[in-house]
């Protein structure tokens, strides 16, 4: 998958952006709008259907994965990396059985 161009952008960056004057002419024409406008202009959006909550019985939760860098052996990396891509989700679904594994080896009888 190519990588994509994401830029990050902290809370002071935004807050300290200058806006140009279309972009004050759009957020001022927002503020003047009424709630009443807003809720038409809401229901007139083809792309704001009303949320069904049933969507999300079936979601996973999916945990923060954060980068680190650890040394492996060469042939571990090479028995995971020969089964394709995802060799990195594939290593760390094998480590996180292990810990959770190891967590039901602790719990109190």
């Amino acid at each position: 998958m190519p990588e994509k161009h994401i830029v990050t952008r902290s809370w002071d960056d935004l807050a300290n952006t200058v806006l140009t004057d279309d972009q004050k002419a759009q957020l001022a024409a927002l503020e003047a709008m009424s709630d009443e406008e807003i809720q038409r202009r809401v229901a007139d959006d083809p792309d704001a259907a009303p949320f069904d909550p049933a969507l999300w019985v079936d979601a996973e939760l999916v945990s923060l994965k954060i980068p680190v860098s650890i040394r492996l052996d060469a042939e571990i990396v090479a028995y995971f990396k020969a089964g394709g891509p995802g060799y990195q989700s594939r290593i760390n679904s094998v480590l996180a059985n292990y810990v959770r594994a190891k967590q039901r080896e602790q719990k109190p009888a």
